[in-house]
């Protein structure tokens, strides 16, 4: 059975487990005694277990750039220094808006609705701004910064959501 399959199988019949390893317990208070299933149950939990961790390490990873995500909007910040693999100074790159990009607004929303939201943005370094410590927060999982979450990346990427 495949992850999903196997998933489906549990949520049709309404069964669930008493215990982590122990027997499986249906609604209906009968015990299913099958060492396959539990087996099956057992491989998918460690499938999910380990693609966490996968997705944890990516996360993990030291970039050139990292983002910093407010909500909608996103901006960017360049990595300056790597103090460890836990913490990291990042600046904030200037963003200006593209001068060819036109908005494409229409009637709708609270004034309008922007269809080619975010625009395009030419984005540059400068060493004239501020510096901030990036950490690593094991019980999130994630980058952050005073301010709120970062995630690493390959390019710098800023979005302003004109929809919000």
């Amino acid at each position: 059975m495949k992850k999903n399959e196997l998933y489906a199988h549990f949520f049709v019949y309404n069964i669930h487990e008493s215990w982590y390893n122990g027997p499986i317990k249906t609604t209906k208070g009968h015990y299913i005694m099958n060492t396959e299933l539990q087996n099956k149950l057992q491989n998918v939990r460690a499938q999910i277990e380990q693609d966490r961790l996968d997705r944890i390490a990516e996360a993990k990873k030291i970039k050139k750039y990292c983002n910093f995500h407010g909500y909608s909007d996103v901006t960017p910040y360049e990595v300056v220094e790597v103090i460890s693999d836990q913490t990291v100074v990042v600046r904030e790159m200037d963003a200006e808006l593209d001068p060819n990009w036109k908005m494409e607004a229409h009637v709708g929303g609270f004034t309008a609705h922007v269809v080619n939201n975010g625009g395009k943005w030419i984005i540059t370094s400068n060493p004239k701004n501020t510096t901030h410590r990036a950490r690593w927060s094991k019980a999130k999982g994630r980058w952050q910064t005073k301010y709120g979450r970062m995630v690493m990346a390959d390019q710098p990427n800023k979005f302003y959501d004109y929809n919000f």
